[in-house]
């Protein structure tokens, strides 16, 4: 955990342009992938690909909105933010000449037969296409293919050549696990439409299943000694869980901190009703279905966390959530956001060497989770089940306005996907 005084964490700013790994980690890599010494050469190999992956859904989605271009040049006020960053820092647009265009590299993907092949999960052999964008095609058919294993374990590999006894042990392993459900969702980009939302192809449950494996397997333990840290001297401590849905929190807390009193708040009706039952022999755990902005209590909290809610608020309600979460703190209370943002990349490197996590394994899976992330973001925005994506730059001015600051800030995973965000009314 690392506090205000040793990282002003208000000085940064989101990313201008693009960050990519040096040359001799370029290299490393490569040799990696080369070798496959174990398990971890066979991830790395499995993040190469999904970037690639998601480069030719960036290029489908800009092919599909053909307008994209006119309108950024343009800087018409209704071009999507998200689809500019995700474009720009996956090399899909460059500037020449003070004006945008897409990368040359990828001339052929505005080819409607190239797009519906690929779409159909076919190689297109007979599309005339540079080595380059047909290594886009090959890591695009990959990771289709181990979307199909994971779904349909009996398939067999399409496209998948060599060491397909390695992957399919890795997916039955569940190694893979959330890396492929991401996959699976994040293919629904190619239907980005600039002015318009996605209608999302999954119910709820799917998004639960995936909240419950990244905390699972990521978020779980590092949350664990980061509430522990800061609720140290407090007994008993009162928490509010914002948005506390099935209540992964819920029950870490109670597990984590014994004495603890929480009340969560779920605003669906059969989340909460589930919820509501999973704890209704605990006395210390109350849930409640209500909007949060309609919440007349007048209980007062050490804690309010607020994990992956943000961008179920429309950002005129993101300004208000702030305020509103720091109006039910005690004297002293914490809000502790968990959230990850897109753009932040020199923040999270100083946030690494403060913590001596800094190395050069850490700088490889940082730059995977970065781009990643520039993809998610544009999910969250572009697709009906979320309102609008968080910012970085809007989320601190936020904070200005509801006279709110950061305290302390550590990883919420160990990619620094996610960030645990502590933060404090001013004094």
């Amino acid at each position: 955990m690392i506090e205000h005084n040793e990282i002003n964490f208000q000085q940064f700013n989101t990313s201008a342009s693009p960050r990519e790994l040096a040359p001799s980690i370029r290299f490393l890599i490569r040799t990696i992938r080369f070798l496959k010494p174990g398990e971890t050469a066979y991830k790395l190999e499995f993040y190469e690909r999904f970037l690639n992956y998601l480069r030719v859904i960036g290029l489908t989605a800009l092919v599909n909105n053909q307008d994209s271009l006119d309108k950024l040049n343009a800087k018409a006020p209704t071009f999507s933010h998200s689809f500019q960053e995700f474009l720009l820092h996956f090399g899909i647009i460059k500037q020449q000449n003070g004006r945008w265009i897409k990368n040359p590299k990828y001339i052929h993907f505005g080819e409607n037969q190239l797009i519906a092949l690929m779409e159909e999960n076919k190689n297109p052999v007979n599309v005339n296409l540079t080595p380059g964008e047909q290594r886009l095609v090959d890591d695009f058919l990959f990771v289709r293919d181990l979307i199909k294993k994971y779904r349909q374990p009996d398939t067999d590999f399409k496209h998948i050549k060599k060491h397909g006894k390695t992957w399919e042990k890795l997916l039955k392993t569940n190694k893979l696990d959330y890396e492929i459900r991401l996959s699976e969702t994040l293919f629904h980009l190619w239907k980005f439409q600039s002015e318009s939302k996605i209608r999302s192809p999954f119910d709820e449950a799917y998004y639960t299943e995936s909240g419950r494996s990244a905390f699972r397997n990521f978020t779980q333990p590092l949350f664990q000694k980061y509430i522990q840290k800061l609720a140290d001297s407090i007994q008993p401590v009162k928490v509010f869980d914002l948005g506390c849905g099935y209540g992964n929190y819920v029950e870490l807390v109670r597990e984590t901190l014994p004495h603890s009193k929480v009340t969560g708040v779920e605003i669906n009706p059969e989340v909460y009703k589930i919820t509501r039952d999973k704890f209704a022999d605990d006395p210390n755990v109350e849930i409640v279905n209500t909007d949060f902005f309609e919440l007349q209590s007048g209980a007062k909290y050490d804690f309010v966390l607020m994990n992956y809610v943000l961008f179920y608020f429309s950002r005129e309600d993101q300004k208000r959530v702030p305020e509103k979460a720091a109006s039910l703190l005690n004297e002293g209370g914490s809000i502790i956001l968990c959230q990850y943002f897109s753009g932040i990349e020199s923040l999270k490197e100083q946030l690494a060497e403060k913590q001596k996590e800094w190395t050069f394994f850490k700088k490889i899976v940082m730059h995977y989770s970065d781009k990643i992330l520039y993809a998610n973001t544009l999910w969250n925005d572009c697709v009906d089940t979320f309102s609008s994506a968080v910012q970085w730059d809007l989320f601190l001015k936020d904070l200005q306005e509801s006279e709110l600051y950061i305290r302390s800030m550590t990883h919420a995973d160990p990619y620094y996907y996610s960030l645990f965000v502590e933060i404090k009314k001013l004094s």
